[in-house]
């Protein structure tokens, strides 16, 4: 108890969002089949897509958030090759993930990231859903987010209160708390 200098608490947020090219849907059937077949799951992002998300990222380190992924998720089709060589019929789902703060903070900075990722891809002629379920029958929104706690011992030595034993998947600190957010979710 004595090497004790301060307990942290952190939390950080996996981001998942819809993106399409306004006025164009695609059928519920084709991005149906495509999430089962996980078709679009990590696959490369092209075009505006990727010029967008590539923007965003910078964009977020430069405004010291520190980027650590953006990556395609589960939903999503392929986009279309327009006439003029550009993609049209862009529907697809993304995920942006930055590094932890403690709570408040990680809670404004999830505000803004997510004004900059809409205002970012709107440049673009995209428009950003982040709603949980915005298309029946297919994948939606998941919003991960991390706790931890950390004692900081005065040697700058940190102990991870929730980490793994060598029998179960949490420490029975990480339980209880798990237990406690479950307990008072509503």
């Amino acid at each position: 108890v004595d090497d004790i200098d301060d307990i942290v608490a952190t939390a950080a947020t996996e981001l998942e969002f819809w993106v399409k090219t306004p006025e164009e849907k695609a059928h519920i059937e084709e991005l149906s089949t495509s999430q089962v077949l996980q078709e679009q799951y990590w696959t490369r992002t092209k075009g505006c897509v990727r010029t967008a998300l590539e923007e965003t990222l910078t964009l977020m380190d430069r405004y010291g958030l520190e980027s650590e992924m953006g990556h395609k998720e589960v939903g999503g089709v392929k986009a279309t090759l327009g006439e003029d060589g550009s993609l049209t019929h862009i529907m697809e789902q993304l995920e942006i993930d930055w590094k932890y703060s403690d709570a408040v903070q990680a809670a404004d900075n999830e505000l803004f990231v997510r004004i900059l990722i809409r205002e970012t891809f709107r440049r673009y002629g995209l428009d950003v859903t982040f709603l949980a379920k915005p298309i029946e029958g297919v994948a939606g929104n998941g919003e991960h987010t991390h706790l931890s706690i950390a004692l900081k011992l005065k040697n700058g030595k940190r102990i991870n209160l929730f980490a793994s034993t060598r029998n179960h998947f949490l420490s029975i600190y990480g339980y209880a708390s798990l237990m406690g957010v479950l307990k008072n979710y509503e």
